[in-house]
């Protein structure tokens, strides 16, 4: 659906429990592979074809111009003429958003970006296998690129890569295992591919790429830009599918040092990458499942889309992390990145409760075990304190700092208004949440132990 008065708006494509984002809609370099960050990465993305008489190439309009970085090492060094990149006029260009899928299509190129929609098996659960948490948690979202160029009358070069924003890891090009290609920057952020007919290549400008000095140019390892390419015969129309994936290796957090969930299940991007394009075409086929049950529901035509944004957003925030050898389930509060910020986990009870109800039980356990505390209480206007009771604090921690036991980082005391402690307004967010989960899953044991001298009916 695209009820939206333009198609350039940001979305985030999201592995869940990941916190990363392959983010794409806004012009210029105001997208692509971000992990951990409270913002989309600025990266230039580079998705197009050669134009129908060879004379330019045109790209989505996702890429920024930069200096040849050439002049760094070679001051020397004369422009050369190179092959033009062009955007696609606006006009040319359509979206569909759905609830896994997003869509562009401009001239003879459509590109397509899969996400997962699906349930999180409970890993605390004997019933969860490790393949479908292995399945669910993979760190890696899916992309096809469709090129029609059955009336052109010369072969066509495609591509799609992009130049890395990091500037502790430099972009690089790998083959293998099998007949897996790819591109990426350092260890945290990679594009791959198995479909024949792909070339990897690595220059210091994506002109470089488009028109190599030499056909089988060795991809250059100096260049911050790049990318994989395929020649598309006259006559023909191919598609290309490609893994898009992340890795954060070792220690994620400080505080209270944890590591990813899918650490248990990959040991570098590389396995992710051969992982995600083994599960592609089940992938393909639940993201066309789940953005059909979202056409049929009762739902407005913006309603569907608000809804297809929203949880593409919240699926960008999440965090599940392995900690003390348990299972912890964050969800990041967007720019802010406070870890599971208590007002909007009662905002996402509902979508959490029908797709996982154990995230649910996840955080309110949490709260309970490092998150409570006690409190004393006055009457307004006074200053006498009278014993209180239990609470809970506002979050547990921000940027991948998870807070030290009963403390947030956003309340201070001895404030009214903003960052003062909000001890009512949490502990009704827990009772609320509790009562939906029960409620939801029927769970009374979990009820029964967390308030073992009362009665449960």
């Amino acid at each position: 659906m695209s009820i939206a008065h333009t198609p350039f708006y940001n979305v985030q494509h999201s592995p869940i429990g990941s916190f990363a984002s392959f983010t794409l809609g806004y012009p210029g370099a105001k997208g692509g592979f971000g992990l951990e960050l409270g913002r989309p990465a600025n990266d230039s993305l580079y998705i197009g074809v050669q134009s129908r008489d060879g004379t330019c190439f045109e790209a989505l309009p996702f890429f920024a111009g930069t200096e040849d970085p050439s002049r760094r090492y070679d001051q020397n060094a004369a422009e050369k003429q190179r092959a033009v990149l062009l955007p696609f006029a606006p006009q040319a260009i359509t979206r569909r958003l759905g609830l896994a899928t997003d869509t562009w299509q401009a001239g003879d190129l459509e590109f397509r970006i899969i996400t997962q929609y699906r349930s999180v098996p409970d890993p605390e659960s004997s019933r969860s296998s490790s393949s479908s948490l292995k399945a669910a948690l993979v760190p890696a979202v899916w992309a096809e690129l469709t090129i029609d160029n059955r009336e052109g009358k010369l072969p066509r070069r495609a591509f799609f890569g992009y130049q890395g924003s990091d500037p502790y890891a430099n972009m690089r090009h790998f083959h293998g295992p099998g007949d897996m290609i790819g591109i990426g920057q350092g260890t945290a952020t990679a594009l791959a591919s198995r479909d024949k007919g792909l070339k990897a290549y690595q220059a210091f400008t994506v002109d470089r790429i488009l028109n190599p000095e030499l056909e089988d140019e060795i991809p250059f390892g100096l260049g911050g830009v790049a990318a994989l390419t395929a020649q598309i015969p006259a006559g023909q129309k191919k598609s290309f599918r490609f893994a898009l994936c992340f890795y954060r290796n070792g220690t994620a957090t400080s505080g209270l040092p944890s590591t990813y969930f899918y650490n248990r299940f990959f040991s570098s991007i590389e396995e992710v990458a051969r992982y995600a394009l083994a599960q592609s075409s089940s992938v393909f086929t639940q993201a066309r499942l789940a953005d059909l049950s979202l056409q049929k529901s009762k739902l407005s035509p913006e309603q569907q889309w608000q809804l297809a944004h929203a949880v593409h957003s919240y699926y960008g925030s999440t965090q599940l992390l392995d900690c003390q050898k348990k299972p912890f389930w964050v969800v990041n509060e967007g720019e802010y990145r406070m870890l599971n910020t208590f007002d909007l986990t009662a905002d996402q009870v509902f979508f959490e409760l029908e797709l996982n109800p154990w995230t649910v039980r996840n955080e309110l356990d949490w709260f309970v075990k490092r998150y409570s505390y006690v409190d004393k209480v006055r009457f307004p206007g006074q200053s006498k304190e009278f014993p209180g009771g239990i609470s809970f604090t506002h979050d547990m921690g921000i940027g991948n700092v998870i807070s030290r036991p009963h403390w947030s980082s956003y309340e201070k005391q001895g404030l009214h208004g903003c960052f003062s402690h909000m001890t009512h307004e949490e502990l009704v967010n827990w009772i609320l949440c509790a009562l939906l989960y029960v409620h939801r899953s029927g769970d009374k044991l979990w009820l029964k132990k967390i308030f073992p001298s009362s009665s449960v009916a």
